[in-house]
Order: structure tokens, then sequence, then C-alpha cells
């Protein structure tokens, strides 16, 4: 079971790392179209008498991006929070698994001695089994 949860945790890290990879791309293009608002805002208000009602409707779009990137940042502050969380499981688990292994290698090797006495026991048992009949049967003939 402890496995199949690694393996599940393994499965999470690498969706999450895709997801973090993909936001990363998000922030990136997001950050570019910023960028290509930012200069045309610039010319606009170049051209304010002109173009008044432009000029609002671009103010109200950099707006957009703006609460969409305090969104995104927000959003990857979460993401690298849950990220360290996840690190810090894995490296429990780690120890765990090397805990768990150490633990299993001590109980094979009490079951290997543990085998080895009861062999022992099983050989002594059947030896003296062995001269009980026998004492038995020499019993039985001077009867």
């Amino acid at each position: 079971m402890e496995v199949g949860h690694l393996e599940f945790e393994l499965k999470e890290q690498v969706r999450q790392k895709e997801m973090y990879k993909a936001l990363c791309q998000q922030i990136d293009k997001v950050l570019r179209d910023y960028s290509i608002i930012q200069a045309e805002m610039e010319r606009a208000q170049k051209e304010a008498s002109k173009v008044k009602w432009e000029h609002a409707l671009l103010v109200e779009k950099v707006q957009e991006k703006i609460d969409l990137i305090d969104q995104l940042r927000a959003e990857m502050d979460e993401v690298k929070a849950s990220a360290e969380e996840l690190r810090r499981k894995m490296n429990l688990l780690d120890l765990e698994r090397d805990a768990t292994k150490e633990d299993l290698a001590s109980t094979k090797d009490q079951l290997r001695v543990m085998r080895k006495k009861a062999d022992k026991w099983s050989r002594l048992n059947k030896e003296l089994r062995a001269q009980l009949n026998s004492t038995i049967t020499e019993r039985d003939t001077l009867n």
C-alpha cells in the first residue's frame, strides 16, 4: 500500500510540475501582453485629445491584466507553498521508506534465525521421539 501511495504522490507531483510549467507559460504570455498593452497605452495618452473613449477602454483592459497578474501571482504563491509541502512530505516518506526497509531487513534476519532454531528443535524432537520409540520397543520386548 505504501508503494502505491508513493506512486500516487509521484504522479501528483508530476501533474503539479506540468501545471506549474503551464502557469509559468501563461504568466510569461500575460507579461508579454502587459508590455504590449502598456506601450499601446502610452501611445493612446499622446493621442488622448482624439481618442478619449479608446483610452478609457485600454485603461480598463490594463487593470484587468493587472488583476489577472495579481491573481496569478497569488495562485503561484499557493502552488509554491503546496510544492514545498509536497517536498517535505516526500522527504518524510523517503525517511519512512528507509526505516521500513531497515525494519524489513531486520525482520528477515530474525525470521532466518527463528527458522534455524525451529529446524534445530524439529530435528531434536524427531531424534528424541525416535529414542523414545526405541526405548518403548525395548521395554515391550523385555516384558
